[in-house]
């Protein structure tokens, strides 16, 4: 599948069989990876109408099964040149390729740095780093205020 990055989104547009002047789009926005699965905004529509949306687990077969049937439901017409069977077929294509899809789009580069390493400037070695942030911990009285002032 060609996915387009709309922002927001991802986007699929797919023709549903030859001969028509029929786009099935497939989009999904607010994508993100929960503890639980991968989860987003799934929308279906038939050009420019929209036929439903669910925000769920695009891992899971039984809710995208569930949105394809929503959505043959207002396809009418051409529900039978783009039998429930395929849409269900192409939504999971869609979402099993949405979160590669993003990390890609997401690519990184490569930068330049530093050939030679330098060590990190002290102002108290090696305790305290020249413009970083130290953390002094200890059970409360044990002296820390006094150890910082200190140092």
């Amino acid at each position: 599948m060609d996915y387009e990055r709309p922002s927001p989104g991802v986007l699929v547009q797919r023709r549903p069989i030859e001969g028509t002047d029929h786009v099935v789009i497939f989009k999904a926005e607010t994508l993100r990876r929960q503890a639980s699965g991968i989860h987003a905004r799934i929308t279906i529509g038939l050009d420019t109408t929209k036929l439903t949306s669910d925000l769920f687990n695009v891992e899971r077969e039984r809710e995208r099964i569930h949105l394809a049937g929503v959505a043959f439901a207002g396809l009418n017409g051409v529900g039978k040149a783009y039998p429930r069977k395929v849409l269900e077929h192409d939504l999971m294509l869609f979402c099993d390729g949405l979160w590669p899809a993003l990390v890609d789009a997401a690519g990184g580069q490569r930068v330049s740095g530093d050939s030679e390493p330098s060590e990190a400037p002290f102002l108290l070695e090696p305790y305290i780093v020249v413009g970083g942030g130290t953390i002094l911990v200890a059970p409360p009285g044990s002296g820390k205020s006094y150890t910082a002032l200190i140092m």
